[in-house]
This record gives structure tokens, C-alpha cells and sequence, in this order.
């Protein structure tokens, strides 16, 4: 695939960070590489950032949350990174775990949250606290939110890769 030179790498002053990306690497136990890893990741890594992933659905079928949260603490001591980047489908990573990453680490922690429609009375408004920042892509979640009083929610809208949407 040919190289879109209208998105450029990281300009000279900006400086790469190390990013845990947890999620879902296939879409519902399915063989389909997951779109987050198109769309997140290989735009993360084109932008000059380090980027390691960690397929917390996989494990957490192979051994729940205590295996998740074993394998993330284990791989945040180990890699060190900046940002731990999360795409949640459900309670993949306790509050537990979450909390004490965002409390008692230096790595930023943010959840990327696309189905707020309907997933923010059920997960994202009881995690919201276990996170730095949460992302949700819906104004009136967003709104809601701040009337809540969270101040650690984002509104952010969906984009497009010229990369790979032509």
C-alpha cells in the first residue's frame, strides 16, 4: 500500500510516547482482526509513537480478570509506558486494577468508549472514575456527564484513515 505523504510522522518537536493498547484484538471470539487495531494502532505507530498491544479479550476467555489483570500489571512494570490506551467492550479490566494504575503509577490511563449510547448508564459512567480521562463520540453523553460532574470525560468524534479509506 502506498505511503499518503499528506499525513506526516511526528514533527522534530514532538516526542514519541510508549502506549499499552488493551483491547479486543478480534471482533466477538471471531478469526476478524478487530478495526481498533487499524484505526488506533497502526495510526499510533505511523505517528512515530512505540506501541505495544495486549489482547485482554483473549486472555480474560482463557483466564478472566485475574489473568488480565496479572498479565497488564505485569506488562506496565515491564514495559513502562506513558499511556495505557483502552477500547472496553465490557468489564475486562476491574475498577480495581484500573484504579490503582491511574492512582499509584505514572502511566496515564484513558478509555476510548464508542457505544456510549448505550453502554454509559451500565460501564462507562461507574468506571469513568477508574480512568485519567474516558472518550466517549456522544455530545449529549458528554453533556450528561459534565451536568454529573465528571471532569475526566472527552467528546471526540469518529475519523477517517486516508490510508485505508480511499
Amino acid at each position: 500500500m502506498p505511503v499518503d505523504s499528506s499525513i506526516s510522522p511526528m514533527n522534530s518537536k514532538t516526542k514519541p510516547i510508549k502506549i499499552l493498547f488493551a483491547f479486543n484484538l478480534y471482533y466477538y471470539q471471531s478469526a476478524e482482526l478487530n478495526s481498533s487495531y487499524i484505526f488506533f494502532v497502526n495510526t499510533l505507530k505511523r505517528m512515530g509513537h512505540e506501541v505495544l498491544v495486549l489482547d485482554f479479550g483473549t486472555l480474560n476467555q482463557v483466564g478472566g480478570n485475574l489473568l488480565v489483570s496479572k498479565i497488564l500489571l505485569s506488562t506496565i512494570s515491564s514495559y513502562k509506558p506513558n499511556l495505557l490506551f483502552t477500547v472496553p467492550s465490557k468489564n475486562e479490566i476491574t475498577k480495581l486494577v484500573l484504579t490503582y494504575i491511574t492512582k499509584f503509577t505514572r502511566v496515564t490511563t484513558l478509555a476510548w468508549n464508542s457505544d456510549d449510547d448505550r453502554r454509559w448508564n451500565n460501564y462507562s459512567r461507574t468506571f469513568a472514575p477508574s480512568y485519567d480521562y474516558m472518550v466517549t463520540t456522544y455530545p449529549d453523553v458528554n453533556n450528561e456527564a459534565k451536568k454529573e460532574g465528571f471532569q475526566n470525560i472527552l467528546c471526540s468524534q469518529w475519523a477517517s484513515n486516508p490510508r485505508y479509506h480511499r
